[in-house]
């Protein structure tokens, strides 16, 4: 039921900011955990979070719009490999905040926010393993970040000799898992992926991650870079995944006139992504398909996936497109 309420949320945002009508072909897909093959539809599917601590040294969630500090025996959403870190069960430092993770390739760890290791952990997905900071971006659901790559690739299907611009590229999740896909030389060697992020640390990891790929990384705000002349020319396929606020008027004005011919948009927030649909639609794309995760269980999170193209693209052909040689490694 919770899903079939995110999935009306979805509709209507894109009813009503980009006149866009959805019947119920639109389903907020299910997302299991890959490491065990369970369902994680409902609790126990996050693994990285914050948690505020008391003035009597224990943790707890604070309750909506306060900063009140709401104590119990545990949290339901957490991930069963977070409990050998014994959230709740120790006393912490009154006041202070504790920042938790538990990667899919190493132990979970537990740190004072704003002070997290330096070590990078080490997340997998999509055949390959990824290096991330403790406390930086990373999708919380473990199954997310695989089923998000395989959705944009489907959708974009890449075709050698392409170009692909990844924007609010972060780690590199997705233009790594699509480079060899795309401009490739004979030892299918990627020659035509631009990584494009704002953070410092997260760029930094994202050129770990390539390792020995031949890819660019860019460490720019997205707003910025593409307003560089030049910056998009060539570009035929783009990976957009900005933050909750949206791309913006801006960023879509650019791409739009670089002309990809296909767009895959992440979203986190629906309106966000209902009123840049609007924005592409007046740059001449159209909205060509849609999917709606189930990401964020028993809340009122959902991500979607959205495929724009040029209005006069054909429909045929567009969606596809294998997944089996996405691992990088």
């Amino acid at each position: 039921a919770s899903r079939e309420l995110k999935a009306a949320v979805v509709r209507e945002a894109l009813a009503r900011f980009a006149d866009v009508r959805l019947g119920p072909e639109l389903v907020v897909e299910p997302v299991g955990d890959p490491a065990t093959g369970e369902p994680l539809d409902w609790l126990g599917w996050r693994t990285r979070g914050t948690l505020s601590v008391d003035a009597a040294g224990r943790a707890g969630m604070r309750a909506e719009r306060s900063h009140e500090v709401v104590v119990g025996p545990g949290c339901p959403q957490l991930h069963a490999a977070l409990a050998p870190l014994g959230l709740f069960q120790r006393r912490w430092e009154p006041g202070s905040r504790v920042g938790f993770v538990a990667p899919t390739g190493g132990a979970p760890l537990r740190f004072e926010a704003g002070h997290a290791p330096a070590e990078p952990v080490t997340e997998l997905a999509v055949g390959a393993s990824w290096r991330v900071a403790p406390d930086g971006f990373w999708q919380v659901h473990p199954g997310a970040a695989g089923a998000l790559v395989q959705h944009v690739a489907a959708m974009l299907g890449p075709r050698p000799g392409e170009r692909l611009v990844d924007l609010y590229a972060g780690v590199g999740l997705f233009g790594l898992s699509l480079s060899r896909l795309v401009g490739s030389d004979a030892q299918g060697q990627s020659l035509a992926v631009t990584l494009v992020e704002g953070d410092r640390r997260a760029s930094e990891l994202a050129a770990v991650n390539a390792g020995d790929l031949p890819v660019t990384v860019v460490r720019a705000p997205v707003d910025r870079w593409v307003a560089r002349p030049g910056a998009l020319a060539g570009t035929d396929l783009v990976v957009l995944d900005p933050p909750r606020v949206g791309a913006g008027a801006g960023v879509v004005g650019a791409l739009a006139a670089a002309r990809p011919r296909a767009v895959a948009y992440v979203a986190c927030d629906p309106v966000a992504l209902a009123r840049d649909v609007a924005t592409f639609q007046v740059q001449g794309y159209r909205l060509e398909h849609v999917v709606a995760l189930d990401l964020f269980p028993a809340t009122h999170h959902v991500e979607c996936v959205a495929l724009l193209v040029t209005a006069d693209a054909a429909a045929g052909g567009v969606l596809g497109g294998g997944l089996a040689s996405l691992g990088r490694r």
